[in-house]
């Protein structure tokens, strides 16, 4: 499937989407135990305004990137802020900025790694190949 069906079947396809979300959420708080970054303790606003959410953003930016390329995590960025209603510009700026940061790091994994790295986050996101995002992700400036 090319990467512009990719973009439209989950575009249209709510369910893909939650899960999606859900494997974000999960992987956000795997890594915000383990490197101690901010999160909120209000439910359902964990990732509002904080280290957590802007972690998750680009995280996303970079994972959508790697899997789908540039096109469909700008797309799927754009949309993501579309679906929340009376997003203040500010916040929209903040996410777009974390989104776009994401994207990047991607962009450097993919100058910097051999293409087994590239093979390996493309198909299976193993452990090895998260944490090297990590670090990555954690040390860029």
């Amino acid at each position: 499937m090319s990467n512009k069906n990719k973009m439209y079947d989950f575009f249209n396809n709510e369910q893909k989407q939650k899960e999606y979300n859900n494997e974000i959420v999960n992987k956000t708080l795997y890594y915000q135990k383990k490197f101690g970054f901010k999160a909120s303790a209000q439910k359902d606003h964990e990732f509002w305004n904080n280290e957590a959410d802007a972690f998750k953003h680009t995280y996303s930016g970079a994972d959508m990137s790697l899997k789908y390329g540039n096109i469909f995590s700008l797309g799927a960025g754009i949309y993501h802020e579309y679906q929340t209603p009376n997003n203040p510009p500010k916040e929209w700026n903040m996410d777009s900025w974390n989104n776009h940061q994401g994207r990047e790091i991607a962009r450097d994994i993919l100058k910097e790694e051999d293409a087994k790295f590239y093979i390996c986050e493309i198909i299976d996101f193993t452990n090895t190949c998260i944490n090297r995002f990590v670090i990555i992700l954690s040390t860029y400036p």
